[in-house]
């Protein structure tokens, strides 16, 4: 009697619509935000499934996973002009869920040159990470730059040079955005890649090289 009494307890989320069960797997996706191991860089995933979901049973599992690849989960690295240590970079786990990584990072205009080297020390250590990823997850990075001048001007071979070679290790289809601050620097220290920014350049993969964005196009 008690082990029939049990039983009608259990409640049985099977039974319900799957139009119902998509919306409890959508209302469980969460934010997570933090600072890699790594230093120097900061990040935010989107749309992340809770990892104790994914013991509930083999058929949730199964379902929960179709609906949070569904969603797309997005993660932002996000440059804090600290030095970044590349023997201690590892991406936020889950790895395996991500389905695009978005890389902002900055170029100081105190010493462009020094910068481009030291990003270009830690992102090898990115791309190895990307093995662990789905073999669809997209790449961005957004390079901003303390003015547009020096983006399209005498660092542009430091830029291509820098975009070339992650065009070598990327091991996934990736894009590159290059960004120039509107105003001069001082008046925009810390903005990030918010409106005072202007596109200049692009990653172009049919002609393996970056490209100038005219002004007209990139205000618009």
């Amino acid at each position: 009697m008690a082990g029939s009494e049990q039983s009608r307890d259990v409640f049985r989320f099977f039974d319900l619509p799957l139009e119902m069960r998509e919306m409890i797997y959508d209302e469980s996706l969460q934010e997570r935000e933090g600072s890699l191991k790594c230093r120097g860089l900061d990040y935010k995933a989107s749309n992340m499934p809770r990892v104790n979901l994914l013991l509930v049973s083999k058929r949730f599992k199964q379902e929960y996973k179709a609906r949070v690849r569904k969603a797309g989960q997005i993660l932002v690295l996000q440059d804090t002009y600290d030095s970044i240590r590349p023997d201690f970079f590892g991406l936020p786990y889950p790895r395996t869920m991500y389905t695009s990584i978005i890389v902002n990072i900055h170029i100081h205009p105190d010493d462009p040159e020094a910068e481009f080297g030291l990003h270009e020390d830690w992102m090898p250590a990115l791309m190895r990470s990307l093995a662990a990823c789905p073999g669809d997850v997209t790449l961005q990075f957004n390079i901003q730059m303390c003015r547009s001048d020096i983006a399209s001007g005498e660092y542009q071979q430091e830029l291509e040079k820098l975009v070339c070679k992650l065009a070598l290790l990327s091991p996934v289809c990736y894009h590159v955005n290059i960004y120039g601050a509107s105003r001069d620097w001082a008046r925009n220290t810390g903005s990030g890649l918010k409106s005072d920014s202007i596109l200049s350049m692009m990653w172009s993969r049919e002609k393996q090289k970056l490209e100038r964005i005219p002004v007209a196009v990139a205000e618009s």
